[in-house]
């Protein structure tokens, strides 16, 4: 079995929405300004190949009209 690490991201030219909301809770908590970008994430696995996974992460995960995927082998720790 692999395991694959999906990240979503706002699609060029869209606005990160997710990063905009907790800048506004900063901003309410007294905290400075800063910049800031956000994604969320899938860890999936199984006996899927890289093809398979981008595949699922475009029409299950991500929107593409306003997101994108990045798919990859998880990081090692």
């Amino acid at each position: 079995m692999t395991l694959w690490e999906v990240d979503i991201h706002p699609a060029e030219g869209y606005p990160d929405q997710a990063a905009a909301r907790v800048l506004d809770d900063a901003r309410d908590l007294g905290i400075p300004a800063m910049e800031l970008r956000a994604a969320h994430g899938y860890l999936l696995q199984g006996t899927l190949d890289e093809a398979e996974v981008k595949s699922i992460a475009a029409s299950l995960l991500a929107d593409p009209i306003v997101e994108r995927s990045i798919v990859s082998p998880p990081a090692e720790l």
